[in-house]
């Protein structure tokens, strides 16, 4: 099985990060699962490392616009996992999700709803479209917990694809 996992950044400080990087770690390793991470860098520059069967893409990203970072080339390096079993999307990530509508995309798409879009306002106002369309594509989507799933102003219409799959401690 071939994944690809698309975040803001990977492998620094922050709860959806963190759990990005144990879960992908965890499915190269424990599960032999082909995984690819594809997130932002902090940095001008993009770098690409591997891992037996972990492959990590840190897109080079320009300057935080509404607390996001804006890697460019994102489009370009989403396009090239057509052949993937899974892309698996971790929202918050408006870019990636923008992206993805316009991907030809054959296989499922996974969304892992870590939280709604709370600070930007305004903003949330021209995007709740294109969630919506997001959504609608995508084949399951997971939530943390059933009061996240019914407290969401933007999950209940898609209650049917989603889990509830509560964050957990690693052993």
């Amino acid at each position: 099985m071939k994944i690809v996992h698309v975040n803001k950044l990977y492998s620094c400080i922050g709860g959806i990060e963190n759990y990005v990087y144990n879960l992908t770690r965890d499915l190269a390793y424990k599960y032999r699962a082909d995984t690819t991470v594809l997130a932002s860098s902090r940095k001008m520059r993009t770098e690409v490392t591997c891992h037996e069967r972990l492959k990590i893409i840190q897109l080079a990203s320009t300057p935080k616009i509404l607390r996001m970072p804006v890697s460019p080339l994102l489009y370009t390096y989403l396009s090239k996992f057509t052949d993937f079993d899974i892309i698996h999307f971790h929202h918050p990530f408006p870019l990636a999700e923008l992206a993805s509508l316009a991907l030809k995309f054959k296989g499922k798409i996974v969304v892992t709803w870590h939280s709604d879009i709370i600070h930007q306002k305004m903003a949330l106002k021209f995007y709740s479209p294109f969630i919506h369309k997001f959504l609608s594509r995508a084949d399951a989507i997971c939530t943390t917990s059933h009061n996240y799933l019914y407290s969401s102003d933007f999950l209940g219409p898609y209650k049917q694809k989603c889990s509830v799959i509560p964050l957990g401690v690693r052993y």
